[in-house]
């Protein structure tokens, strides 16, 4: 073997034990309480062969569609330049301009904002649930529950802004050991009920499904929606580790962990066992175990919750790229890895959030009644997003896609329909959130379109010809100006930003030179280093420049560093950056005045979120002791 390939071996085996840190954390705590809420959630289900085995066999399958054939096989292929997620998915859609696929778009925008609701809650729940276990070692420490969840969740909250990298190594390890512990545990118990493993018939959980009334039926598959939550990651973290690694760790150590785990609750059950507190997964541990089982499944939760707060930071920082979210600040916590981000107000949203939740729900049992809509809707949305992929990117035979996509279509879709079930009883509460996260982001879009439509309206068409004619015979004033522009800059036949119109027309005359600065966001995750900036001369006489920055929606959007680069390369004064003046805007908004009531609505929140918003000039890296003059542009809109 060489040494090359020995290497790759070894790269490939550390992201795969990466990936089971990251990526599978959430879907493999998902044993602590996903069982335990089919039999005890509303109605208790005896715990005889039909319900044991049937539950069981439903899970079983379950994972097997949803996560192994639709996520491991098929949505994985969905990669935007090796990214992947909500957003990822929607840039692929956004090269499909019909009106089907910008209906599609609206999807994944409210996919994304159903993700936000889910981050709140998956750190909740998780941690809930094995803080629970303490009940069982001693039931004085019922009290304490909440109280040390909270604790934890401030703490996990807390050290986000010191980054995840030091932590993130352990991650993996730890996480094997959870996946190990309930495998072993599980195989204790099917060896002592071997009967179990009858649930891998598909029969079983046909029987089960027939053998139910129609309300309990779907209280118990709003339960069972419950094993896949966390399936999103699979997706969502796709670019951190690459679909092999991932794809590895779910067939080597994943899959056959939880399946095991599960036919031995299912086996417990059984068996006839007691059952302390309705819990069966701390039940089914040895006494002598019961304190390790709790400090290694809170650790495993709290991993579990780290990789939904940093996919939150991750979705975060794309949506404000994409132009749906506003500007953000949002610090990078390692100078290496371009993913390492912390995003302040995103992540005390979040912990405020899970406080909220905690205090409101106070055990994981009426957690769950909130949480599982919220999942169905989100993988019912990429599956309608992929199927458009498969069609009309890959190629796919249209009646395979229909056949395909309709059959993950129709199982997700009975899970809105179970997990509907349980709207009052929380699961209102993730699609509020989500609810007030996509008019965010929808009054943010048009916001941002009426300003748009206000400044062609309103806006001169004095181009850089013209002012080069009108300014041509007079002294230039000596300073170097650098220009934001929102649009970029071409040739002397484009129209100048209303900021610099203006500020020509108070000093009349050109400055010494001008470069326009803008960004141009790419439909790609990352752009490399070689292709990240030109500079395209618009009129050497005068010393008119233009400097274009590609931006791809994982990118850092960092236009400070290309203009001192570019600063390095002139003469004479321009070669220091303190000879520059940043010229930027920003908009005054007002309210038309014939708006209707909804536009006006609209309009009070882009304004709010407007004004709270990081300034351009700090968003994209130019910081605040720089010579920088901000110019006012009136908007009137709505």
């Amino acid at each position: 073997m060489t040494q090359t390939a020995s290497n790759n071996k070894v790269g490939l085996f550390t992201l795969s034990l990466g990936a089971l840190g990251v990526v599978y954390g959430d879907i493999g705590t998902s044993i602590l309480y996903s069982v335990k809420e089919i039999f005890f959630s509303h109605e208790d289900l005896e715990r005889n062969e039909v319900n044991v085995l049937g539950s069981i066999s439903l899970i079983i399958w379950i994972l097997t569609i949803i996560i192994t054939i639709k996520y491991i096989f098929i949505v994985l292929r969905a990669d935007n330049e090796g990214e992947g997620g909500a957003f990822s998915l929607l840039s692929l859609v956004k090269r499909n301009k019909t009106k089907v696929g910008m209906t599609i778009m609206g999807f994944l925008v409210l996919s994304g904002a159903l993700l936000f609701g889910e981050g709140i809650i998956t750190p909740a729940i998780s941690v809930t649930s094995a803080v629970e276990g303490l009940a069982i070692i001693t039931p004085s420490l019922q009290n304490f529950i909440v109280p040390i969840t909270i604790i934890i969740l401030f703490f996990l909250f807390f050290f986000q802004s010191k980054g995840t990298h030091k932590v993130g190594r352990v991650f993996g390890p730890i996480l094997l050991a959870w996946f190990a512990f309930i495998a072993i545990l599980g195989v204790s118990y099917i060896l002592q009920e071997p009967s179990v493993l009858k649930a891998f018939n598909p029969y079983y959980a046909l029987k089960f499904i027939v053998h139910l009334k129609v309300v309990p039926l779907f209280h118990v598959l709003g339960s069972v929606m419950l094993v896949i939550t966390g399936g999103e990651a699979l997706y969502a973290d796709m670019g951190h580790f690459g679909k092999t690694s991932i794809r590895i760790s779910w067939f080597s150590v994943v899959f056959p962990c939880l399946i095991l785990g599960y036919l031995g609750q299912g086996a417990f059950l059984l068996s006839g066992k007691e059952i302390m507190n309705e819990n069966i997964f701390y039940s089914m541990v040895p006494s002598q175990l019961l304190i390790f089982s709790v400090i290694l499944a809170t650790c495993a939760t709290i991993i579990a919750s780290q990789a939904l707060i940093s996919g939150i930071f991750s979705l975060v920082s794309q949506g404000v790229l994409l132009g749906l979210i506003p500007r953000l600040k949002i610090i990078h916590t390692h100078h290496k890895s371009r993913g390492q981000i912390y995003l302040p107000f995103v992540n005390w949203m979040l912990f405020v959030g899970c406080v909220g939740i905690v205090l409101g729900f106070r055990s994981s049992n009426n957690m769950a009644a909130a949480y599982g809509l919220t999942v169905s809707l989100v993988i019912l949305l990429t599956t309608i997003g992929c199927s458009t992929i498969a069609y009309k990117k890959w190629g796919w035979n249209k009646l395979l896609v229909i056949a395909l996509f309709t059959l993950f279509g129709s199982i997700e879709l009975t899970f809105i329909v179970a997990n509907s079930l349980k709207f009052l009883d929380g699961a209102y509460v993730p699609i509020i959130l989500a609810a007030i996260l996509y008019l965010t982001m929808n009054s943010w879009e048009w916001g941002k379109k009426q300003s748009r439509k206000y400044r062609d309206e309103h806006t001169t068409n004095e181009t850089i010809a013209s002012a080069i004619d009108k300014y041509n015979n007079i002294k230039k004033i000596e300073i170097n100006l650098a220009v934001l522009a929102q649009q970029p800059i071409d040739s002397e036949d484009a129209v100048l930003p209303p900021s610099l119109v203006r500020f020509l027309d108070r000093f009349e005359a050109l400055p010494k030179r001008i470069v326009f600065i803008s960004a141009i966001n790419k439909n790609v995750p990352r752009i490399s280093k070689k292709m990240q900036w030109s500079i395209l001369p618009i009129s050497e006489e005068h010393q008119i420049e233009s400097l274009q920055v590609n931006v791809g929606f994982m990118d850092e959007t960092s236009l400070a560093e290309p203009f001192a680069e570019y600063v390095e390369g002139l003469d004479g004064s321009a070669k220091k950056e303190g000879g520059w003046v940043l010229f930027s805007s920003r908009e005054r908004l007002v309210v038309n005045p014939k708006a209707s009531v909804i536009n006006k609505v609209r309009f009070y929140i882009y304004r709010t979120l407007y004004l709270n918003a990081q300034p351009a000039y700090t968003y994209y890296g130019f910081s605040r002791d720089k010579r920088v003059a901000i110019e006012l542009i009136p908007a009137e809109i709505g």
